[in-house]
């Protein structure tokens, strides 16, 4: 199985475990897992298809990869790249730092699906 699977996952159970104790700083922790885990999915994907995956941080070339590799379209991915890519930063840095429940909900979601697709392509 990818490591990077693997590792997406381990992102994954921080953002579950830090939703159950939601303390004023718990989005922050979430949104910056969250932006890893399907950071990690994506370039697993891409892996999956025989291809070399963009060395960056940036949903939006690894999207465009995951699409040119073979993979169906996901649209609130596409919507979302641009936020959850400032996930990665901001959430550990800036003060101003915002986003809502609601995307963090809408992010969950895409690292469900992202996954579902790979687990779906592995068997």
């Amino acid at each position: 199985m990818c490591l990077l699977l693997e590792k997406a996952r381990k992102d994954y159970d921080v953002v579950l475990t830090m939703q159950k104790v939601n303390d004023e700083l718990y989005l922050d922790i979430c949104c910056y897992h969250i932006q890893q885990a399907i950071e990690k999915l994506l370039k697993c994907s891409i892996e999956l298809r025989g291809e070399r995956y963009p060395y960056t941080h940036a949903i939006t070339p690894l999207y465009d990869c995951y699409v040119k590799s073979g993979w169906e379209e996901l649209e609130l991915l596409e919507l979302m790249a641009g936020t959850i890519t400032d996930w990665e930063a901001s959430s550990r840095y800036k003060e101003s730092f915002f986003a809502t429940a609601k995307q963090l909900e809408n992010a969950v979601n895409i690292y469900r699906e992202l996954e579902r697709r790979i687990v779906a392509f592995l068997k």
